[in-house]
């Protein structure tokens, strides 16, 4: 107390910080622990380490019973002074302080561990000079495409027409020939066995760029079976093939292409992208 001139506020000790300090995490793990069963937002569902494993410990201990910490913070307060601090007051302050210092590090988190990933890919590959890139008009008008590829050993020009409206693609490979070298060894029993039009991407799986290709399941006009032994020296020709396939809204058709998947005792692409 003053010497008449008023009433002079208590001053928080080190053992009353110590009490705001775990009365206020208490609060925010509930908060926490609140927001993670009404709120899917990867912030709230994903705390750094150092937080979470430290609120635990405090909370665990506050928990263990009248013999533990609990007892030694109400016989604390119930012995000062009665000039106690405004718990309250210090309490909401460093409650809301912690809090938003804890969404800021999870930010943080999320987006240096996006940073890292982003970091782990390399640059996404070339698209083979023999690819038809999809930056087409999308107002469903036919564009023809007239390619060839030349890798592994083999030769193959492929032409027709294909058209994009509302993200559908559809066209039709005309009659084909695919032809290998004299220098080419096929594998025992190698057999051209199925030709279908594809949609061809690049999507990064853990760190290293693949080739994904639609569709994806069966029953999509745009395939042909076939059986065609292969040798060296050997000249096919290649069946019609209509296609009608639809492309998810996650494809980006400007960075797509046109390709064929030829079944050849385990599958390839025309062209195989470099």
């Amino acid at each position: 107390m003053g010497d008449g001139d008023g009433i002079k506020a208590a001053q928080p000790d080190i053992v009353d910080v110590f009490i705001i300090i775990l009365i206020a995490s208490a609060i925010d793990i509930f908060l926490f622990w609140m927001a993670t069963q009404f709120i899917a937002n990867p912030v709230f569902q994903k705390l750094p380490d150092f937080v979470s494993g430290a609120y635990s410990g405090v909370w665990a201990s506050i928990a263990t019973g009248t013999a533990g910490i609990g007892l030694v913070i109400v016989k604390y307060i119930s012995q000062r002074h009665k000039d106690h601090i405004n718990y309250f007051l210090y309490v909401s302050a460093t409650a809301i302080g912690l809090f938003v210092l804890i969404i800021a590090t999870s930010f943080i988190s999320l987006f240096t561990d996006k940073w890292k990933n982003q970091a782990l890919i390399p640059p996404k590959p070339a698209v083979s000079f023999s690819s038809f890139r999809l930056d087409i008009p999308s107002d469903g008008t036919d564009q023809i495409f007239d390619q060839n590829d030349n890798t592994w050993g083999w030769d193959y020009s492929y032409k027709g027409t294909i058209s994009l409206l509302d993200r559908n693609i559809r066209g039709t490979l005309q009659p084909s020939t695919f032809r290998t070298s004299s220098a080419f060894r096929p594998l025992p029993d190698q057999t051209l066995r199925r030709i279908s039009a594809d949609i061809c991407y690049w999507k990064p799986i853990n760190g290293v760029w693949y080739v994904e290709w639609l569709p994806q399941h069966s029953n999509i006009n745009n395939s042909v079976e076939i059986s065609i032994p292969m040798k060296a020296g050997m000249s096919a020709n290649m069946p019609c093939v209509d296609f009608n396939i639809n492309t998810p809204s996650e494809v980006d058709l400007k960075e797509a292409w046109l390709c064929f998947k030829i079944d050849f005792n385990g599958g390839g692409f025309i062209p195989i992208p470099h």
